[in-house]
């Protein structure tokens, strides 16, 4: 192959790269480079397809092209967004995405204005590969290109399998663009439908989807999601079961029975595989529900103390330490009398979390444009007050703090 890649056509470049990517073989160094070499020289006689298949089969095998190469695809796309059919547009869309290669300004515009396009004849599979594409990305598709993504959602939704549905919703999510109406129905009837069939990531997108837009599925999707947590509880990786706790812990909601009992054996069966992320989210998750909704605390929550113990501060990001130090403190002043065993806590939850908390309250000092309006109503009244004053724990910062207690 590498003595004929001189040889190669348009066609033969996106055969042979698909070949090796079905087949789940990464070429030769030799062989990427007579590929390459062949990409570059063909790429302007490509057709849609053939330039799709590339990118597809770069992703699939993880194999991101050099610079000269990626050059002359990108120019392809560019040229031949015009053309492109749904398939070829949700395939470019999705292996750019694999590949964390974002696309130039022009190229991006020329995908956009496909997606316009092919919307309408997209099937289930193309419409939700773009979409978590985009979102991958990064790149809020523009106005028209995400209302005929969404109308490609609503129409399909019926036909959707259960990984469509939940990429779909966590793409949304992931670019903070809320649902229209009907698209919001439209993943909603999903979740109905396919609640039984879904897998443990399928479930734990969803939620963590919900939560993330704020948006509290019906009463029918409700009850299908907590279903499908208990029916998949048994198959569930410390991320999902930690995106869950936090989904829950987020939006307020209260699990039934069954799903906490789910939930918690997942955490004992899976524990000690949790990294620092999923410790946090998973404790303050537990705790914020024991909290507000009198939600028992689960058999495993000690062990989530001495999981966080055992993987030190180090362990944690910055926005998880102060999660934890979060947890602590609802511990220590709402629920301890509610915990069985005994709990240690780390060592260094009033060092270095402590610190972190208490740096992000002095950080997060923001004054909203509803606080400014309240603040001059009560200057007006003539009420001495201070503006984002800390408390003098230093843990919170109060919006509007009136010194004089007849206030």
């Amino acid at each position: 192959m590498v003595r004929r890649g001189s040889a190669f056509g348009a066609q033969g470049v996106a055969n042979t790269a698909c070949g090796y990517a079905k087949l789940g073989w990464m070429p030769c160094a030799e062989a990427r480079a007579a590929l390459e070499d062949a990409a570059v020289r063909m790429a302007p006689g490509m057709s849609g397809q053939e330039l799709s298949m590339t990118f597809w089969a770069h992703a699939k095998l993880g194999w991101e092209p050099g610079p000269e190469a990626r050059a002359a695809l990108e120019a392809g796309v560019v040229r031949l967004g015009s053309s492109m059919q749904a398939q070829n547009v949700a395939n470019t869309t999705w292996g750019l995405a694999t590949l964390g290669m974002t696309p130039g300004a022009a190229a991006w515009a020329a995908l956009e204005a496909a997606m316009v396009r092919v919307g309408p004849g997209m099937n289930a599979q193309d419409v939700a590969n773009t979409v978590w594409g985009a979102a991958t990305l990064g790149l809020m598709p523009g106005a028209a290109a995400w209302a005929a993504l969404e109308a490609a959602v609503v129409r399909m939704g019926p036909s959707m399998i259960a990984q469509n549905m939940s990429n779909t919703f966590w793409s949304v999510a992931t670019l903070g663009q809320m649902p229209g109406a009907a698209m919001w129905a439209a993943l909603q009837a999903a979740v109905v439908r396919l609640g039984r069939g879904m897998k443990a990531q399928d479930v734990a997108n969803s939620l963590w989807s919900a939560a993330k837009l704020g948006m509290t599925p019906g009463a029918q999707a409700w009850a299908a999601l907590e279903a499908a947590v208990v029916c998949v509880g048994q198959d569930m990786k410390p991320q999902e079961f930690s995106n869950i706790f936090w989904a829950y812990a987020t939006q307020g909601w209260k699990p039934g029975a069954a799903t906490w009992v789910a939930l918690g054996a997942a955490v004992e069966r899976s524990g000690t595989r949790m990294n620092g992320q999923d410790v946090a989210n998973t404790l303050y998750g537990v705790l914020a529900r024991a909290a507000t909704r009198g939600v028992p605390l689960p058999a495993c929550y000690p062990s989530l103390w001495q999981a966080a113990r055992r993987l030190g501060v180090g362990c944690f990001p910055r926005v998880q330490i102060t999660m934890l130090f979060q947890a602590y403190l609802i511990h220590t002043e709402l629920v301890s009398g509610d915990v069985p065993d005994e709990v240690e806590f780390p060592g260094w939850i009033m060092h270095e979390a402590r610190d972190a908390f208490v740096r992000l309250a002095w950080e997060d000092r923001t004054v909203s444009g509803g606080h400014k309006e309240i603040a001059n109503i009560i200057r007006e009244l003539g009420v001495p007050h201070v503006v984002e004053r800390l408390t003098e724990d230093g843990y919170f910062s109060v919006d509007v703090y009136l010194p004089d207690s007849r206030y």
